[in-house]
């Protein structure tokens, strides 16, 4: 007779004494449960900290943006397929109430600093505290060990050779100068003592590579987005061009020269006007080195603390712009600069690090722009329309790049250069 199955119930194969079939218990049991206990204690910690900055935020009176497990904020889910600008124009916009706002980019907590009067106190203030070195050449950690050694090689051969025949007063002399320690002041024949923050060989060469690079994708970047806004706003193309054959005209010349660029007023604010648009670098942050309050503000920043600006949001900021997404170069004319408050164009960035170069960055612009429409006018393609936040590369944390190419027909010019006449 067979035993009642209830109660003696048939155990499954799966569940034997068998050392193998435990094996693959415990396996499952690792596969299922370690990557949620960590995910748990990332999540956690994930928690804490957002929770404990945001108690320091909210004692200090800064306004804040409650932080999203694991983005930060929502605003970062575009990351993908977007530049990160995207993200952080959207936060500027969500607190166009707030002078200031506290975010999390993942678990990075930043300070956006949106009201331009407050910025231009954050100036005076930077201009006085001490900035700790620049780790330079750790930005260009992918480039090969060729290219650092022969740019090495030949920094190290012009400041031996100045070194043994005197100062001449460029790049070079200056980079010899800062290794020793002491900063020349321009000024007198006076020393200032750099308090032991003198530049070594390793950031003399990432200085170098910065200015190599900074001379060359970013000036590129300004000629390209100029060429496209005057493809699609042929009335300022057309006065452009006419400036051009005047300067030609006036000077008595059948070429492009030094003294016809010099005086492309027009095509000077047009490239002003491009880098208001598309500024190439659309995020600037400064880390605190010590605590501190401004006065006459609520607000109070601790050591520690990542303080970000983002001149593109400014710069399209419909307070401080009228019609701020239009292509309207008459916004930096003689008369109508004075008027605006520099604090809100911030495309050379800010304070004691601003761009030193950005007068010949500029010319170099104007004579390869001006180059191309003494001869050519351009014509977009059908399909071609003004590129936004959402059309640069997501992989550049800059302006440089766009997704897709920018396509322009050059149609050669008829024109007699001695006249105006087209």
């Amino acid at each position: 007779m067979l035993p009642n199955s209830a109660e003696h119930p048939v155990v499954p194969q799966f569940w034997s004494s068998s050392g193998s079939n435990m094996v693959v218990l415990l396996t499952l049991v690792i596969i299922l449960i370690v990557p949620s206990a960590l995910i748990l204690g990332v999540y956690v910690i994930y928690r804490w900290s957002a929770a404990r900055r945001a108690s320091q935020w909210r004692r200090c009176n800064i306004p804040f943006s409650p932080p999203t497990f694991p983005l930060g904020h929502d605003a970062f889910s575009c990351l993908t397929s977007a530049s990160p600008l995207v993200a952080f124009d959207r936060i500027y916009r969500e607190n166009a109430d707030e002078d200031l706002v506290g975010f999390f980019a993942t678990s990075c907590p930043f300070i956006l600093i949106r009201d331009p009067r407050l910025i231009q106190r954050l100036l005076a203030f930077w201009a006085q505290v001490h900035f700790p070195s620049l780790q330079i050449f750790e930005s260009f950690r992918f480039t090969s060990q060729k290219s650092k050694h022969a740019m090495g090689k030949f920094l190290r051969r012009k400041m031996d050779h100045r070194m043994a025949h005197g100062n001449c007063g460029d790049f070079v002399d200056l980079m010899k100068r800062m290794q020793s320690k002491t900063c020349w002041n321009a000024q007198s024949t006076s020393t200032l003592d750099l308090e032991d923050e003198g530049l070594n060989m390793r950031q003399m060469i990432g200085l170098s590579f910065v200015l190599l690079v900074a001379g060359t994708d970013a000036v590129a970047s300004v000629c390209h987005l100029t060429l496209h806004l005057l493809s699609l706003y042929p009335e300022h193309q057309k006065k452009v061009q006419q400036e051009i054959d005047q300067g030609m005209a006036k000077h008595g010349v059948s070429e492009l020269t030094l003294s016809v660029v010099q005086d492309l007023q027009f095509l000077e604010q047009c490239l002003m006007e491009t880098l208001r648009l598309y500024p190439s670098l659309f995020a600037i942050v400064r880390t605190c080195t010590e605590d501190f309050h401004i006065s006459g503000t609520r607000y109070k920043f601790r050591k520690g603390d990542k303080l970000m600006i983002i001149p593109y949001s400014i710069n399209r900021d419909p307070k401080y712009f009228k019609n701020p997404d239009d292509f309207e170069p008459d916004r930096f004319s003689p008369e109508n600069r004075g008027s605006m408050p520099p604090e809100t164009f911030l495309t050379f960035g800010i304070g004691p690090r601003k761009c030193p170069g950005y007068r010949i960055g500029l010319h170099i612009a104007a004579t390869f722009v001006a180059s191309l429409l003494c001869k050519y006018t351009l014509k977009p393609c059908s399909h071609l329309r003004q590129l936004g936040a959402a059309d640069f590369d997501p992989l550049w944390f800059s302006l440089q790049y766009a997704k897709n190419s920018i396509l322009i027909d050059f149609v050669p010019r008829v024109v007699n250069p001695m006249t105006t006449e087209h």
